[in-house]
């Protein structure tokens, strides 16, 4: 009973710490108008989310648990929101009055630590966060703000893909691309700095489902390989621009395309703003905010500022096509295999009949009729002679049948003949050849082929 009483003021304990963790923020904060959040409203939508830092939160939190979090800005229309990095806790820009931004809290999430660096974005007025990192791993689940309920619900979407943090976000088509995956899990020793797969996707956020690209190009995958340790990307109109070991590149998500920097100014702009605070791009002009001074230092790029590369971000997946062409040689090896040994079966039996032929009389080669009448074109050969027509029926015993009849038994009995002697010789030469005759050509005249005229002799008289 003891440990039951316990146990329940051990959970309450736990509940009301994690609430006091939760409810150490206001309900409401009025945060003065400066040059930032004049520009701020001024535009009609962020691409892409603006960090920012302690000290220089917009939501104070100086003496609280968040001290140390940074917050994200997003804007889409009349939409401002902040959310307090790491955490499910949203504020939201409620009114302007006398130059001060009233800002609302509008969850009641006490839930942090599960989503870090994760893609926060606004994508048809709803509030969106895909992938980070949490509890000693990564993940790719996509959540949203359920507005009613105040709560982060999880979208179930067709399979588990891991966000990099090179997410790009295209509220246009309405869709997540991710270049490559970037698993973490520091409970597992080969993936404490994380396992890279080079697949290419992009997440349809209208059918909730993962549709693959290909797999990324080898020049980026060269180009992204300590993407972890040395990478930062800014959100672009068609893609985003990825700075890494000194170099600028631009991946055009859109169509499919890489571009780098040939401006060396733009280059130490960027490379100087690794931190990626209070940073964003619109219409082409990279903004970066100084908190401290509160001004803008912009830079404005071109699209001659880079150079279209020979590469594309994704290359289509050939490894079903080299799986395909691998079955259909496997495949054609089995064939071939089957053809040769029943080839090589039919040439033994073959071989079997001849030596078995061989080694039989004429008679038992060829039956009745047949070598009566190979024995008669045999005669009349070798007298230069040859058979006629009415000469074979006779022998055949066929004169007083119809011609048509008389035409099918001949040609049966000559094909067998044929057919026969060339297996026994092993040759394409015929035993019976034919010509028409000098005096009538509508009539033939039948002999042995001079050149078999011995070898049947043999044969037959052997």
């Amino acid at each position: 009973m003891k440990n039951k009483i316990l146990l329940v003021v051990f959970a309450l304990l736990i509940k009301f710490n994690v609430f006091a963790v939760s409810m150490d923020l206001d309900s409401v904060y009025k945060v003065p108008v400066n040059p930032f959040w004049k520009f701020i409203l001024s535009i009609d939508s962020v691409g892409g989310r603006i960090a920012t830092s302690y000290p220089h939160n917009f939501i104070p939190t100086e003496n609280g648990f968040f001290k140390n979090n940074q917050q994200v800005i997003v804007k889409q229309g009349k939409n401002v929101l902040i959310q307090i990095a790491q955490t499910g806790i949203v504020y939201k820009l409620e009114k302007l009055e006398d130059s001060l931004l009233f800002f609302s809290r509008i969850d009641k999430t006490y839930n942090i630590n599960y989503n870090i660096d994760g893609n926060t974005f606004l994508f048809n007025d709803g509030l969106y966060c895909f992938g980070g990192y949490g509890f000693w791993k990564s993940n790719g689940h996509l959540r949203k703000f359920n507005f009613i309920d105040k709560e982060w619900d999880i979208i179930p979407i067709n399979k588990e893909i891991f966000s990099s943090g090179f997410s790009w976000i295209s509220v246009k088509e309405g869709r997540i691309y991710l270049p490559f995956e970037r698993e973490m899990n520091a409970g597992v020793k080969d993936q404490v700095k994380g396992i890279k797969r080079n697949n290419s996707y992009y997440l349809d956020l209208e059918t909730k489902n993962w549709v693959s690209l290909g797999l990324l190009s080898d020049e980026l995958i060269d180009i992204t390989m300590d993407d972890f340790i040395d990478g930062v990307s800014i959100t672009t109109n068609n893609g985003y621009l990825y700075i890494g070991h000194d170099q600028v590149y631009l991946f055009d998500f859109l169509h499919n395309q890489v571009y780098k920097s040939k401006n060396s100014n733009l280059n130490q702009f960027l490379a100087r703003r690794m931190s990626n605070l209070y940073l964003f791009t619109y219409n082409n002009i990279i903004y970066s905010y100084d908190p401290i001074n509160n001004k803008f230092i912009d830079f404005n790029y071109k699209s001659t500022d880079f150079e279209l590369m020979s590469f594309p971000i994704w290359t289509k997946d050939n490894h079903i096509l080299w799986y395909l062409i691998l079955g259909i040689l496997f495949l054609a090896f089995i064939v071939g295999v089957i053809i040769f040994i029943r080839n090589k079966v039919k040439q033994k039996i073959q071989n079997s009949k001849l030596k078995m032929l061989k080694t039989k009389s004429i008679q038992q080669a060829f039956i009745g009729t047949e070598l009566t009448l190979v024995e008669l074109l045999l005669t009349t050969s070798l007298n230069l002679k040859k058979v006629e027509i009415h000469q074979i029926n006779h022998v055949l015993g066929i004169k007083d049948k119809n011609v048509g009849l008389q035409k099918k038994v001949r040609s049966d009995v000559m094909n067998a003949i044929n057919d026969k002697y060339q297996f026994i010789s092993q040759s394409d030469i015929p035993l019976i050849s034919s010509v028409r005759k000098e005096d009538d050509k509508r009539f033939f005249e039948y002999f042995i082929t001079p050149s078999e005229v011995k070898k049947i002799q043999k044969i037959i008289y052997a």
